[in-house]
């Protein structure tokens, strides 16, 4: 047993009684103390997001627009941009703004079987508390086992990094793509085996259709609560931000739908006027009579709030609804998106 590492025992009951430090936010609701693993497809603004997420978090101003951030020391390492789109995307994301002078850049990392692994946990032993944020976890996860599975490897790839979070109270982000398959289970959209999600605290999935600005953010893990938070992307800032009391494009359509049919609808011809599925549109719909956004009789049909009928439409034009053989209005682009 010599030189080997056993087990650590503690009484329940001292447990319960010993002071621990409370859980700490990089962004409140989004990104706890810990190991987040976001996942998206390829080019729908995930670094993006993470340049706004450690911007706000060295700076201690407002993620996403909207939630404050308290200010500490970040690490953004976009290992698939060279130093000059870094630098464009420091300045785009900055708007004009001093750069925080606790933010700090990365371009290259070593994979973590080759010294980036160490190199992770100098820096969270000089910065407790700090933010990372990488580029993506195929730039750094270490290479393939010769006798390992692919739960062992993908596990791996991460397992280093979880702890090396929860012993300087760092909150690392790594960023990774959705495999190709879609799902109703957001976790299960992630490239890679279960051993990914199991390694991470926190599961960000991030999903926008590419002729849309808005998105989901998916959020769940350890300790989070699971929710789905509604993004709106600006390509000519090109900042994310929460959307508030501001009303999604899919919701702006139901509203649309509902007014010029004049009349309360069911579900399935919402469905149908918006060449929806008939199962997100209901929960689309439940959502929003939740939200205050429709009014929802005994009987099943949905109707507008007045507090909402001046909800302009999203976009610089307002599209003119097509007639389809039920004769209720459909508007085109909203074809199997979720609510």
């Amino acid at each position: 047993m010599s030189g080997t590492i056993g087990p650590t025992f503690i009484k329940a009951a001292d447990l319960i009684a010993k002071d621990l430090p409370a859980l700490t936010w990089a962004v409140r609701g989004i990104q706890p103390e810990g190991l987040a693993l976001l996942v998206g497809r390829p080019k729908i603004g995930k670094t993006w997001l993470i340049f706004d997420l450690g911007i706000a978090s060295a700076a201690g101003g407002r993620a996403l627009g909207q939630i404050p951030v308290q200010a500490a020391d970040t690490l953004i390492a976009p290992l698939e941009d060279p130093e000059r789109r870094v630098k464009d995307r420091l300045v785009t994301s900055l708007e004009g703004a001093i750069c925080p002078s606790r933010l700090s850049v990365a371009t290259e990392w070593p994979r973590f079987d080759q010294g980036g692994l160490q190199w992770a946990e100098a820096w969270g032993k000089k910065h407790p508390g700090g933010r990372m944020y990488f580029d993506c976890l195929a730039r750094i996860r270490p290479t393939a086992s010769r006798n390992g599975t692919l739960y062992s490897d993908d596990y791996a790839a991460l397992a280093g990094l979880q702890t090396i979070a929860g012993r300087y109270g760092l909150s690392i982000m790594v960023v990774h793509h959705t495999r190709k398959m879609t799902s109703d289970d957001p976790i299960e959209t992630v490239s890679g085996t279960q051993g990914l999600t199991g390694a991470a605290d926190t599961i960000l999935v991030l999903r926008r259709d590419r002729i849309h600005r808005d998105a989901t953010l998916f959020v769940t893990g350890r300790d989070v609560e699971e929710s789905e938070t509604t993004l709106r992307w600006d390509p000519n800032r090109c900042r994310w931000s929460m959307l508030g009391e501001t009303l999604s494009e899919e919701r702006e359509a139901v509203i649309k739908l509902l007014r010029h049919a004049g009349k309360p609808l069911a579900n399935k011809d919402i469905a149908l006027g918006l060449g929806r599925r008939y199962e997100p549109t209901k929960l689309l719909t439940w959502k929003m009579a939740n939200a205050g956004q429709l009014l929802r009789d005994g009987g099943g049909l949905y109707s507008n709030n007045p507090r909402y009928q001046e909800t302009e439409v999203t976009g610089e034009t307002e599209e003119t609804p097509e007639t389809i053989e039920t004769g209720l209005p459909r508007f085109p682009g909203f074809v199997g998106m979720g609510a």
